[in-house]
């Protein structure tokens, strides 16, 4: 059986926010629980903690902090699952009280730049120790069993990812969900490349973390030009703001991505992937990684941030899916995985 796990990275937009945290953030999660609840379906939200602190610490006068607390407690109340996701720029972020907009550093969008360095006055196994710490603290008044046992690195940057796993591994984490399987990007803030065959779709990146990882679809030229296929993109509404200014794409000319669009992959991203292109892609997997007689796991990722009503609909259409199919493709949690990998019905 091919298990699909939803995931939810839980975070602001961090060039340009056009609106207020609420619009942004909070509604649209309390949107897509509501949406998981009519289905009796569990997600996990990777929760983008850093930012608590640096809203902290900022002189804006904003309840960001209390309202993250309390929704990130109401996700776990409702049966969700909340894990750690790192974002490490919020520790040099700055916010411009004049343009009311936070200040970015590429150079720390990666948590590699706090490892082995402590320029700027904490580490990396800091930032991972209090970042945990944060969860437990806060979640275990309503879950007293709650663990923090996965990470998602910011940005699926991971690598080069020895010294982190050793870092997440002396933290207890478990589970990694950062690998986009066929993704890759080079730029400013960015570094990772996805873009090879993997043997299986979950595998031990280190003797103690297993890797769920975030599949993608091929794509293709003639399929995006006929309608009804799924391979045409979301008619989206505007953005409600926007990525680090000159980070966020790849440093390829226009023409030659267009060479290599067949060649390229997109990640099962439910608020901009059409739920017929998914289906295609975990089909796909399906057949590849011998789930006929093996339970396997792959995630499918979400940024409340992008959800408008267009990717709601095409959410809840993907749900229908699935579960319209249950002889080849279930929803699963990640609880479910981390419970397989202990009793040993995972092989990995």
């Amino acid at each position: 059986m091919l298990n699909v796990i939803i995931t939810f990275d839980y975070e602001i937009f961090f060039g340009k926010n056009n609106a207020s945290e609420e619009d942004i953030l909070f509604k649209p999660s309390y949107d897509l629980m509501e949406l998981l609840e009519k289905y009796n379906l569990s997600g996990t939200f990777f929760a983008d903690v850093l930012s608590v602190e640096a809203y902290r610490r900022s002189n804006q006068s904003n309840d960001y902090p209390s309202r993250f607390e309390h929704q990130i407690k109401s996700m776990v109340r409702q049966g969700h699952d909340v894990q750690l996701h790192i974002h490490p720029h919020w520790v040099t972020a700055r916010f411009n009280l004049k343009t009311e907009q936070w200040e970015i550093d590429p150079k720390t969008y990666r948590i590699h730049s706090f490892i082995d360095d402590d320029r700027y006055g904490i580490t990396a196994d800091e930032i991972i120790s209090s970042s945990i710490e944060y969860l437990r603290g806060t979640l275990k008044s309503v879950d007293n069993e709650y663990e923090c046992y996965a990470y998602r690195a910011g940005g699926y940057c991971i690598q080069p990812e020895e010294k982190l796993f050793m870092l997440l591994e002396k933290n207890g984490i478990e589970i990694d969900s950062s690998v986009c399987i066929g993704k890759k990007l080079h730029s400013k803030a960015h570094f990772f490349d996805y873009d090879k065959e993997y043997s299986d779709i979950n595998w031990r990146v280190s003797s103690d973390i297993v890797e769920l990882p975030i599949g993608s679809a091929r794509n293709s030229l003639v399929k995006r030009l006929i309608p009804g296929t799924g391979f045409q993109y979301l008619k989206k509404e505007p953005a409600k703001g926007e990525g680090i200014a000159g980070t966020t794409s790849s440093t390829q000319g226009k023409f030659k991505r267009l060479l290599n669009y067949n060649k390229s992959k997109r990640e099962f991203g439910l608020e901009f992937m059409h739920y017929k292109q998914m289906m295609f892609g975990l089909k796909e997997y399906y057949k590849r990684y011998n789930c006929t007689s093996e339970d396997r796991y792959v995630a499918v990722i979400c940024h409340p941030k992008s959800m408008d009503r267009i990717s709601m609909a095409n959410l809840e259409a993907f749900i229908r899916q699935i579960i319209g199919n249950k002889e080849w493709i279930r929803f699963a949690t990640l609880k479910e995985m981390r419970k397989g990998i202990k009793e040993g019905t995972i092989k990995v």
